[in-house]
């Protein structure tokens, strides 16, 4: 049995908060399936974004359907309550009426859907390509990945979501820092990116969001993927 948060913002409820937990397995899903992914060969910096989004998602779902025992310490039996899907038109969260966003991947834990008659995606995951040393690339991160986030178009109703950076160099931090100077010179540092505190994963950071709207502030989980060359 999978733990859960908090409800989801329904009729005046508070947004769907994930247990820690639940946070960290989708994490290591992410990483398990882009690992399988580089594994085969699959992709390289030649792809484009949506490309490498689908040979991800494919990959996640190849790591839910093993039955080769536990990966990286995580037991069978969770896997059967996670379904990973493309990502799907969402309703926006409150005081955003008319916005809507289809982020690329969706996650749904059957426990939430069974327990609370919540359909909709329990996560949702935006992906985007990055490079410190591009400022463009950048740009569209903050702009066309976390925005969309901050405004209710994606995880409207949530307080947790979901990040990737397909990094077109090796170092996280140059792209970190890239990211950064966006938020920084729009004068948002409060909303910078900061290592996240896990002992099983690496590469990850999160920033804290206001939303005008909610009460509870909105945390963004940025994983960065190494693309081969």
């Amino acid at each position: 049995m999978i733990p859960i948060g908090q409800g989801g913002e329904r009729r005046g409820r508070q947004p769907l908060d994930l247990e820690l937990g639940l946070t960290v397995l989708i994490l290591r899903l992410i990483k398990a399936g882009w690992d399988a992914v580089c594994r085969d060969g699959h992709v390289d910096s030649g792809c484009d974004e949506r490309e490498m989004t689908e040979f991800l998602l494919e990959g996640m779902r190849s790591h839910l359907d093993s039955r080769r025992g536990s990966a990286n310490g995580d037991s069978v039996e969770w896997r059967d309550n996670i379904t990973v899907a493309r990502g799907t038109e969402v309703a926006p969260g409150r005081g955003h009426s008319g916005v809507r966003g289809i982020p690329d991947i969706a996650v749904y834990f059957h426990d939430i859907r069974v327990r609370r008659n919540d359909h909709d995606p329990h996560a949702v995951v935006e992906c985007k390509r990055v490079s410190g040393r591009r400022l463009r690339l950048c740009r569209l991160y903050v702009f066309r990945g976390i925005d969309r986030f901050v405004a209710g178009k994606y995880a409207g109703h949530h307080s947790v979501g979901f990040m990737i950076g397909y990094l077109l160099e090796a170092s996280v931090s140059t792209a970190v820092d890239g990211i950064n100077a966006c938020l920084s010179n729009g004068l948002r540092p409060s909303e910078v990116l900061i290592p996240f505190d896990s002992q099983c994963l690496d590469s990850v950071h999160i920033s804290r969001h206001a939303r005008p709207m909610l009460s509870t502030p909105l945390v963004i989980h940025h994983t960065f993927l190494r693309v081969p060359s």
